[in-house]
């Protein structure tokens, strides 16, 4: 359905876990596996799609209903660490560079749902064209090497994240109780 510029209307938002279960399933794996050359069905090594523990996923039981269904797809659904924005790469500014992205590639367009469902796809599509001279395309590849950084960076203190924290210059002060060993940061 398409609305005139400037045009009032309501329309449905609800993003709860019965909606990320039917987008998850329905709209999103095809294209991830198609995005990966894979076609559905189980695999040895499944993809792994990350996802934040936001409390409209619907809580605990509708992830494992959810992750179980993409699993026998062949996409592995992982939650994001609690308390653990350093491992999120959307809070390390991926959707800034999207935003940034779609701004661009959509102005002046109608904004119904599909319509902008199109104008994410391709600004996602761009996202390795440097040449595209998409301002978003430099957030996103900064995004994504600070989650590689902070990967490492996680693996070399054995999962914690004190080395994140200390080589971003934060004073970090572990409780004695806390398991790790002492000489750390």
């Amino acid at each position: 359905m398409s609305h005139i510029a400037c045009e009032a209307y309501q329309a449905d938002c609800t993003c709860d876990g019965d909606w990320l279960h039917r987008y998850l399933v329905d709209r999103a794996s095809p294209a991830i596996l198609a995005a990966a050359g894979r076609k559905a069905g189980p695999h040895r090594y499944p993809l792994r799609l990350q996802i934040d523990n936001a409390g409209g996923h619907g809580g605990k039981a509708k992830i494992q209903v959810i992750r179980a269904e993409l699993l026998e797809l062949g996409i592995d659904l992982v939650c994001q660490p609690a308390n653990s924005p350093e491992m999120n790469v959307l809070d390390l500014g991926v959707w800034l560079g999207i935003q940034a992205m779609v701004e661009k590639l959509g102005f002046k367009k109608r904004m119904c749902p599909e319509v902008l469902f199109r104008t994410v796809e391709e600004a996602w599509q761009k996202y390795g064209n440097e040449k595209g001279g998409l301002s978003g395309v430099t957030s996103l590849k900064n995004a994504w090497c600070r989650l590689v950084t902070n990967a490492d960076n996680c693996i070399e203190d054995k999962d914690g994240n004190r080395s994140v924290e200390a080589k971003r210059g934060y004073s970090i002060h572990i409780p004695a109780d806390a398991g790790y060993e002492e000489g750390g940061v």
